[in-house]
């Protein structure tokens, strides 16, 4: 009922695509446009080499995880903090452990 009333009267768009939300109250991002990140693969420890051993992203910095990260950064949607972060810390996995920081691109 809150989702109809909240697509009817504030009419909230995609931060990634645009479209109307046909559920404001889960996110300012629509289930197609997550679900079409693309995600690199489970990271191999046995192939780390040099200095940069340790970095992980999500996926390639491109189509809906570029919008999505765009919406959140210049479009101040901090609502996007929490996936954001939930998707990092899973693509992490236990690089993450102790850290002080974590940047983005």
């Amino acid at each position: 009922m809150l989702d109809a009333l909240a697509a009817v009267f504030l009419a909230p768009d995609c931060a990634a695509c645009g479209e109307p939300l046909d559920r404001p109250t889960a996110g300012p991002v629509c289930a197609g446009c997550w679900a079409s990140i693309l995600r690199f693969p489970a990271h191999d420890p046995r192939r780390a080499r040099g200095p940069i051993a340790c970095s992980r992203a999500v996926g390639p910095y491109e189509g809906r995880l570029r919008d999505i990260v765009h919406a959140f950064k210049y479009d101040k949607r901090r609502t996007l903090a929490t996936p954001l972060a939930a998707m990092m810390r899973h693509a992490a996995g236990g690089v993450l452990d102790g850290a002080d920081a974590v940047t983005s691109p």
